[in-house]
């Protein structure tokens, strides 16, 4: 059996998709999945304000990472625009410390390649993104753009483990950043 948990990094709505392969038919690898977003209070402004913020989707987090004994976590990278001092760094390299604590293995995926992978497009507005995983997969019931990322960061997961569990067009399999997770094994 494999267990993936992938995650969708955000502070107004992290995206997690559960990911358990635990058999093979004729057509592939069979998959069971569940997928949830988790909100955060809402903003009421100031650094102490953001850590509380941040602490209560880390608590959501680290109980899912605490559910079951997973063999891989899935991050969506920080957008490369991204401040260095914005909260969501801050928030991305805590569940990077939660990983380590719990010595989780761990790949980081960028946006573009969650673009690629999903629409064969690595420029693809996130609305693109959903409405494909939500096409291919209808009946994980994705309900926003944080769980259609994570959706997909599961995808990619099973397919970097060699356990695919979807067959997708080459051309959406053709990223430098698929390749590059490949040469990290």
């Amino acid at each position: 059996m494999t267990r993936i948990l992938a995650i969708d990094s955000s502070l107004s709505g992290t995206g997690l998709c559960r990911l358990v392969i635990d058999s093979y038919d004729a057509d592939g690898y069979v998959g069971d999945y569940s997928l949830v977003t988790l909100a955060a209070p809402k903003k009421r402004g100031g650094h102490q304000d953001m850590s509380r913020r941040i602490t209560h989707l880390l608590a959501r987090i680290d109980a899912a990472m605490a559910a079951e004994p997973f063999d891989l976590i899935v991050l969506e990278d920080i957008p490369y625009s991204a401040q260095p001092n914005h909260p969501l760094v801050w928030l991305w390299g805590k569940i990077i410390d939660r990983t380590v604590g719990r010595t989780l293995p761990l790949i980081v995926v960028n946006a573009s390649t969650i673009k690629k992978f999903a629409t064969g497009d690595g420029r693809a507005k996130k609305e693109v993104v959903a409405l494909a995983m939500t096409n291919r997969y209808p009946a994980l019931g994705i309900a926003d753009n944080n769980q259609a990322d994570a959706a997909a960061l599961a995808m990619i997961g099973a397919r970097f483990l060699g356990r695919p569990v979807d067959s997708m067009p080459k051309s959406h399999l053709q990223s430098k950043g698929l390749r590059d997770l490949a040469l990290e094994t």
